[in-house]
């Protein structure tokens, strides 16, 4: 065993991303570890024929149990004496009981993580290579959706990504026809954006409609670094290990998605609720867990949305557009005492069968091709109209994958990151000027090895 030290952040799927972090020394669990394996194909999609369990820690809500259950029961269909026990468990999500655990070899065979702890995670050895697998059981990179890559430490795949997971523009028509805005097409650019929400931003009578409402702002990685991405911008060097948030590009970025919603957006006024739901909001930035947030339990029916909601792609930004995604998934633990077993629940996770029974639970997107225009996620939810949810997988935009540096981690870093954004959100100061100063605090931090 070696010491090492893990740093984690937690992102909320549904609606602004929330970042829950924290950063202790601890004790990573021998045995299996990151690295490659060196047996053969052959090897390692021979299981054990002996009656085990597999733990399994999902994120503590009955919806993320009741969708791993389903796929786990599934597998246990196709291999009887393999059970996995799902358990939703605060720990999961819960910094300090992940790396006691951790330290003590208390891991789960199977643990539900982030696109944003990946690379902490994979390099302290706490996570299973799932790369030697994927080639075993037959699987290439191009057979998925490109968001396999937040799943990915140094070109290896450490975590499965449970689903597609991309930024989107929901809209309201019923707003945009009051006021003689066309609906707008895929392939829609920033330019446009700007210009209808220009006509989208009004005050009728005492009512104050919005361009768009309380969705992902600065608080949230995926589309922060999209902005910053598509000027040429970039938090650090591939390595993490020199910051570069006073470059052009990503000043540039920072103030475009600033200045756009200190103008049009309701984030900054704190409303009781969300305009776009409420029908004062024109469009509303989501990822696909947000758009079934507002349905009902049955998932047939808009819950609190009264008008007809629609969907279009993220507006495409500068002259380098790119699209901001993630998605949390599933890994393999080095304490897991069966690897090639939880491994193989992985390898069944990414075929179609597997795909598909999670996609009709959960209603999410599935990450194979081949299954883009499957009925498993096309008909949730059934609202009565038909939905364009070509939005979600047909217009191809660049993949914006976490970045080296983890701007959820705890640590001064966290901390200069935090304060920086609150500087930039409250006014206090310019974005150039707040990222200046956040640049030199970092790279001091980097250099010290206190991150």
């Amino acid at each position: 065993m070696r010491s090492t030290k893990l740093k984690k952040s937690l992102m909320r799927r549904a609606g602004v991303g929330v970042m829950a972090v924290a950063s202790l020394s601890i004790v990573a669990g021998c045995g299996n570890s990151g690295g490659s394996t060196s047996e053969s194909s052959g090897s390692l999609k021979t299981l054990t024929k002996n009656n085990i369990t597999l733990s399994m820690w999902v994120f503590d809500s009955p919806a993320e149990v009741k969708s791993a259950t389903a796929v786990a029961n599934a597998f246990h269909k196709l291999h009887p004496n393999i059970t996995i026990k799902v358990q939703g468990s605060a720990k999961s999500q819960d910094t300090s009981a992940v790396t006691t655990a951790a330290a003590g070899g208390q891991l789960p065979d199977i643990l539900m993580t982030t696109d944003t702890m990946v690379r902490t995670e994979a390099s302290n050895n706490v996570l299973v290579n799932l790369s030697p697998y994927m080639k075993a059981y037959g699987y290439k990179e191009s057979d998925f959706n490109k968001l396999m890559q937040v799943g990915q430490y140094n070109n290896d795949q450490y975590m499965i990504p449970r689903e597609a997971d991309q930024i989107m523009v929901a809209y309201n028509p019923d707003l945009f026809k009051k006021f003689g805005v066309p609906i707008p097409k895929e392939g829609w650019t920033y330019t446009q954006y700007l210009a209808d929400s220009k006509k989208l931003q009004q005050k009728v009578g005492n009512t104050q409609y919005y361009a768009t409402g309380n969705g992902y702002g600065l608080t949230a990685y995926p589309l922060y670094e999209a902005y910053v991405a598509s000027f040429g911008g970039k938090f650090s060097n591939a390595a993490g290990t020199k910051a570069y948030f006073d470059s052009p590009g990503t000043i540039k970025g920072f103030t475009e998605l600033y200045d756009y919603d200190k103008e049009y957006s309701s984030i900054f006024d704190n409303l009781p609720s969300d305009p776009f739901v409420n029908g004062h909001a024109a469009m509303e930035v989501i990822t696909r867990p947000t758009e079934l947030s507002w349905t009902n339990s049955a998932q047939n029916a808009w819950s609190a949305i009264k008008f007809k909601v629609n969907f279009v792609n993220f507006p495409l930004i500068g002259s380098n557009p790119k699209i901001g995604g993630g998605s949390a998934g599933y890994a393999v633990t080095a304490d897991s005492k069966y690897p090639k077993e939880a491994a193989a629940f992985m390898m069944y996770f990414l075929s179609k069968s597997g795909e598909q029974t999670y996609s009709k639970i959960a209603g999410a997107i599935p990450m194979r091709n081949d299954l883009k225009n499957d009925a498993s996620w096309r008909d949730i939810p059934n609202v009565g109209y038909k939905l364009n949810n070509d939005a979600f997988v047909d217009y191809g935009q660049d993949v914006v994958t976490p970045p080296p540096i983890p701007i959820a981690a705890a640590g001064p870093i966290s901390t200069d990151v935090t304060n920086a954004l609150q500087a930039i959100q409250l006014g206090k100061e310019t974005p150039k000027k707040a990222l200046t100063d956040l640049n030199a605090q970092v790279n001091k931090v980097l250099a010290s090895g206190q991150e």
